[in-house]
Formats: structure tokens, C-alpha cells, sequence
């Protein structure tokens, strides 16, 4: 390691080397992560605790629960998303070869301002070409604009409120100007992004969705 200390890895335990002893003694501590830099990967097991896999680029700890494992015998750190182990169950049988796929956090939440009360039902969403998402949702004021760093704003749509039967917003269409916005019944709406201005529409049929 990066301290000259002498460690080994193996699927029965961490162990770090008692200088004055000779002997590698098993390591229970949290483990020096800021001890072990580079680009690689480090992995051990313990009989009674399943996997431990250290991602040394990433400086992430990743734990594979004793449960999914039991005893494991061989691991293949194949790269950062992904490895393989082989195992046996306590009692000697064979598990076979398994592979453990980590998902990448893609997934956000992004928060919604609804009314109170008031679940945010999606019915629509689009992104501009600034990276805003926009969303259509349930309720009296049921646009809303979510920047890069997760601000949002609701957008109030005047002849929205006035209007006698536009039904929910069900449409949401970006392009480089604007955004055009439809609701179930008759409602079609175009909002400017420089002036920040609504203007409404008139589509023939009054059966338009």
C-alpha cells in the first residue's frame, strides 16, 4: 500500500502484516481506502461476510452481501460494472459461476411543484435545446420548467384559466424557438422563449387531441 504496509487479499479475508510478529493477522477495521491509489481493482471475501470489491479509480467500496454469495472461491474483477465469482454453499455444494452487473446511477428525481395536497401526474414531457426539461402535469398550473441544476419554476398559462373546457396538458413539443403546447380538448398554445410570451392557436376540428 501506500504507507509500506503488506497486505493480503484472499477469498477467506483481509489480512495486513504484524511487523514485529512476522504474521499477516486479519484486518476487521474500516478499510484504508485513501491508502490504496491507482486505476485497478482490489477484492476479498470473508466466510461470514460475503465480498468486497474496491474500485481504486472510482475510490468506491462496493459490498456484496453474504447471502448472495456464501463462501466464495474465485473473483474476476472484470471491469467496473462488472464481475464474476464463484462460490460454494456452507455446507460444500457448488453454487456455480454468477456475474454481478452494477447499474450506473442514471436515474434523477426531479422535484415537481403541484398543488397542494396534489399528486404530480406526468402527462407529458420534452427537453430544449439549454438542457431545461419541461413537464406537463395535472392541475391549475400545470407547466413546469426544471433547469440543468434542478430549479423549478411553474409557468402560469393565462388562457389556461380562462378557458372554459381545455382538459388536461397532454402535449409538450420544444424547438429552437419555443414550445408548443397542447391540451386534450382545445387548447393549443405556443410559448416564446425570448419574450416569454404565450400565444394560443385554433385548430379546426374542436375533436383535436
Amino acid at each position: 500500500s501506500g504507507s509500506g504496509n503488506k497486505w493480503i487479499f484472499s477469498n477467506s479475508g483481509l489480512f495486513l502484516l504484524d511487523i514485529k510478529s512476522g504474521v499477516f493477522r486479519e484486518f476487521r477495521d474500516p478499510f484504508p481506502v485513501n491508502d490504496f491509489k491507482g486505476d485497478g481493482y482490489l477484492y476479498w471475501a470473508r466466510t461470514d461476510d460475503g465480498i468486497y470489491l474496491y474500485d481504486q479509480k472510482e475510490n468506491k467500496l462496493s459490498h456484496i452481501q453474504h447471502d448472495f454469495c456464501q463462501l466464495a472461491k474465485v473473483i474476476f474483477y472484470q471491469n467496473k460494472n462488472l464481475i464474476w465469482f464463484s462460490n460454494n454453499s456452507m455446507t460444500g455444494a457448488s453454487l456455480g459461476l454468477n456475474r454481478v452487473i452494477f447499474t450506473p446511477e442514471y436515474f434523477k428525481n426531479y422535484p415537481l411543484v403541484s398543488e397542494k395536497n396534489d399528486i404530480p401526474a406526468v402527462y407529458a414531457i420534452t427537453k430544449d435545446r439549454s438542457g431545461n426539461i419541461w413537464v406537463g402535469i395535472r392541475g391549475k398550473d400545470p407547466l413546469i420548467k426544471i433547469t440543468p441544476d434542478l430549479k423549478s419554476t411553474n409557468l402560469k398559462i393565462p388562457q389556461y384559466n380562462t378557458s372554459e373546457d381545455p382538459g388536461a396538458l397532454r402535449s409538450l413539443n420544444a424547438t429552437p424557438d419555443g414550445l408548443w403546447i397542447g391540451f386534450f380538448k382545445e387548447l393549443l398554445m405556443f410559448y416564446n422563449f425570448n419574450s416569454g410570451k404565450f400565444t394560443r392557436y385554433y385548430p379546426e376540428s374542436y375533436n383535436f387531441r
